[in-house]
């Protein structure tokens, strides 16, 4: 088995920063974690984009890429990039882990054929559901899906976030492999308790926000976030004569609708659109001063809002069944609904009117998921025996 000193680890993804996104994170982690072990290096393959920065204190290859759409998405060309390929030659890695179907991973597929290198992916949501919002042709979303799969099929170890998630890859996607389960892990709380008040007393002064109750939402303002849903809910709420603000925190092609519908709803006076929050602190804040988190998407396969905020003691409430509420146990450590608006607003009723169950989900929700560093720990010890292992034959 090779020395600890001396292992080399390459993760690959088709988006990162200035985009941010849970898997943009997910990468950031395990680079920033994987560094500060004695005698490991983790470098990050990822798209060029203009103006980028990258300080998170690990090396960031930037491959040539073009414009992929809206929000500054870009589309990596790795098969045309000379330097790449340069560097690739001239750098030995490991072990190499993608994190996303698209270009890279094809690129680096026939990189650690060609130089014997095992190479893992983590299957980190449900393809399928993103593709057939955004391709409307039966015949396109086919060759879309199958062209994510290709990645996959080939690739020597599987990982999913989540074993919803690794259901889907064999019941949806048909593909047998053997798949383990590598969950998300959450970030440690950066803020000593005297500093966060003083961040919520603020962020409540500027919502003008008092003794109502605080429901929050953070995440991409997309239709396959359900986000109408919960603006359906809060009008339930209302109706009801609950005093509350409802803060959405995120931005995204949805926005104007989703205003134009808490409008037409008539809960446009307790629903405030933050925009995006891309401050730890001030993101930490949110999470803080809200009283219940909601998340009515069944697309998200392991959230790291959802994580993030009951880490910071905020309880969940989630659509049952979904991939989000794995490891949720109805009124004990997060709250669980049937996803439509009146079952929503008949549980946050329930919940309201029974203030020692929402105390006792309060108290155990910030223990419900590991931290990034015991995730970071086992992905270690797992790259450690890959490597011991190399390449399964074939």
């Amino acid at each position: 088995m090779k020395k600890m000193e001396d292992i080399r680890i390459l993760e690959v993804v088709d988006n990162y920063y200035p985009i941010i996104d849970g898997v943009v994170n997910v990468v950031d982690d395990y680079c920033r974690i994987l560094n500060s072990k004695e005698g490991v290096t983790c470098d990050a393959l990822v798209p060029w984009y203009p103006n980028s920065y990258d300080g998170g204190g690990y090396k960031v290859i930037r491959t040539l890429s073009m414009s992929g759409g809206k929000y500054g998405v870009r589309l990596p060309l790795p098969m045309l990039d000379r330097k790449l390929k340069k560097y690739l030659k001239e750098h030995h890695y490991d072990i190499i882990h993608c994190h996303s179907p698209v270009t890279l991973s094809r690129t680096m597929l026939r990189y650690a054929k060609k130089n014997n290198i095992p190479i893992v992916f983590t299957v980190h949501t449900k393809y399928h559901v993103e593709i057939n919002r955004c391709v409307k042709l039966k015949c396109l979303q086919k060759f879309a899906l199958d062209f994510l799969l290709y990645s996959i099929r080939r690739m020597d170890y599987v990982w999913a976030v989540s074993n919803i998630t690794a259901q889907c890859l064999h019941d949806v996607y048909k593909i047998d492999v053997s798949c383990d389960v590598v969950e998300n892990g959450t970030p440690n709380a950066t803020l000593s308790e005297d500093r966060l008040s003083e961040l919520v007393r603020i962020a409540k002064e500027k919502h003008a926000i008092t003794d109502e109750r605080v429901f929050l939402f953070v995440g991409r303002l997309a239709v396959i976030k359900n986000i109408s849903m919960l603006l359906n809910t809060m009008k339930i709420l209302k109706e009801k004569g609950l005093v509350f603000k409802f803060l959405i925190v995120g931005d995204g092609d949805y926005r104007k609708h989703l205003e134009q519908e808490s409008k037409k709803l008539g809960v446009d006076d307790v629903t405030i659109f933050v925009g995006q929050v891309n401050d730890v602190e001030e993101l930490s804040t949110y999470y803080k001063m809200a009283d219940y988190f909601l998340l009515a998407s069944t697309f998200d396969s392991a959230p790291l809002v959802a994580r993030e905020a009951s880490k910071m003691g905020t309880p969940l409430l989630l659509a049952k069944g979904s991939s989000s509420a794995e490891k949720i146990i109805d009124n004990e450590n997060g709250f669980l609904a049937d996803l439509t608006p009146e079952a929503w607003a008949d549980k946050i009723m329930q919940i309201e009117n029974n203030p020692q169950i929402y105390q006792k989900v309060k108290a155990n929700c910030s223990s419900i998921y590991p931290t990034v560093d015991q995730i970071v720990d086992i992905v270690l010890e797992k790259y450690k025996e890959i490597i011991k292992n190399g390449k399964p034959k074939s």
